[in-house]
């Protein structure tokens, strides 16, 4: 490749400038709020460090400790969501995203505000670039598929601009002689890791680092229950009136610290066997076997609202007597909402990993199409009677509705990105 692929996307849109006007009022109530915050804590400080007492509070070291690492955890979280605002408020005006493919590498640039950040990926790693559907988390973002994961490139510029850096990236590596054809990517999700113990067989358990944040997350909670029932409890010593309240806050305090025990020392996760997926259930060490599969499935469901759920299932087969297999029982492995990607990627990663059976039920990309043909052919006729039936004035519209309702949409190209 002689001359290099360069790619820049910026904001683009006028909803950025409404986004930016609430976030900016969302600023200053987050700074006042700060600086509320930081003054209560530099005040509790000071009292505990003077032996004062807390006012409307007993006595007690215990409580006093307590109601300290509730606030700086509820400090720490606003703090946290003012950061992650700002992030937001740059990324409506001043930001930028650059895209490179040399001969070498895919490199990227992203500045966000007086912020930069460069980073570079092996051109023999990407296997493909695509567009995540708009429905999705990721919000239709442009993606480059690894051999063993995928990473995000941008969010910004227009869908048009996205669209046509999938055509121009992908027909760029697909012009590479020396690019090894891969089959179906069968990379492990984001959402999950594999754990290779010493001895015994690998582990396929959700995302560690995630658990840790949902540990943080509950346990600011059950710091402010155990508080205040050591408060209640102090009280009701004095004054029995107070014991219903007691057992109002024991048992809620008891189910958030198991709660939080659960997320610090418990999981669930899937054994990889030779031709089989075994779930299990780990607390403390100790390990209590489930569910035992021996193909996965990938279905397609519709639920109340119209939403597109995608579902990765672990199924047990049974053999009957003449040597068919049914399904006997499943288990719900993986469960998305509008996007595919990470259930079928992770059923054809389980796939690659076990060798066990990996049936997709998704409909390709023109079955989609002619089902959407035919609902939208169905709908038509339905207004068409429906209009008809209504009498003359029903019928000169459906005359006049028929040509706008079968002229195809002209659509328009996209934007094109810029290529230096």
């Amino acid at each position: 490749m002689d001359q290099a692929l360069e790619l820049r996307f910026r904001p683009t849109g006028w909803g950025r400038w409404l986004e930016a006007v609430f976030l900016s009022v969302w600023l200053l109530v987050w700074a006042a709020g700060e600086a509320f915050a930081l003054a209560g804590v530099g005040a509790l400080a000071w009292t505990l460090f003077s032996g004062r007492a807390i006012p409307n509070q007993p006595d007690s070291p215990m409580v006093a400790v307590l109601l300290a690492a509730f606030l700086l955890t509820i400090l720490a979280f606003w703090s946290l969501g003012g950061l992650l605002a700002l992030r937001a408020w740059l990324g409506c005006f001043w930001a930028e995203d650059r895209l490179r493919l040399t001969a070498t590498d895919l490199e990227w640039q992203q500045r966000l505000g007086p912020w930069r950040r460069r980073r570079r990926l092996p051109r023999a790693a990407v296997e493909s670039v695509l567009l995540a559907r708009r429905g999705s988390s990721r919000g239709g973002a442009l993606i480059a598929q690894l051999t063993d994961r995928q990473e995000e490139l941008t969010r910004l510029g227009t869908p048009g601009q996205r669209q046509e850096a999938v055509a121009l990236l992908g027909g760029a590596l697909a012009a590479d002689p020396a690019r090894p054809r891969r089959p179906a990517a069968a990379a492990l999700p984001d959402r999950w890791e594999c754990e290779t113990p010493s001895f015994g067989p690998a582990l396929l358990v959700p995302r560690r680092r995630t658990r840790r944040i949902q540990t943080l997350v509950l346990a600011g909670p059950a710091l402010l229950l155990a508080a205040q029932l050591v408060s209640v409890v102090q009280r009701a010593w004095s004054n029995a009136t107070h014991l219903p309240l007691v057992l109002l806050v024991a048992p809620l305090t008891a189910a958030a610290w198991w709660g939080v025990l659960w997320l610090a020392l418990g999981r669930q996760e899937w054994r990889l066997g030779s031709a089989e997926l075994v779930a299990q259930s780990r607390f403390c060490g100790r390990v209590r076997e489930r569910f035992t599969a021996q193909a996965l499935t990938l279905e397609e469901s519709v639920d109340d609202d119209g939403d597109d759920w995608f579902e990765l299932k672990a199924t047990q087969l049974q053999r009957l007597p003449g040597g068919e297999a049914r399904i006997s029982a499943s288990v719900v492995l993986c469960r998305r909402l509008h996007d595919p990607s990470e259930p079928l990627s992770l059923g054809r990663w389980l796939a690659r990993r076990t060798g066990i059976r990996f049936d997709d039920h998704l409909p390709s990309a023109e079955e989609r199409e002619d089902l959407r043909r035919a609902e939208l052919d169905q709908l038509q006729a339905q207004l068409q009677a429906q209009l008809r039936a209504s009498g003359r004035l029903g019928s000169w519209l459906a005359r006049r509705l028929r040509p706008w309702l079968e002229e195809p949409d002209p659509g328009g190209g996209p934007d094109r990105v810029q290529r230096n």
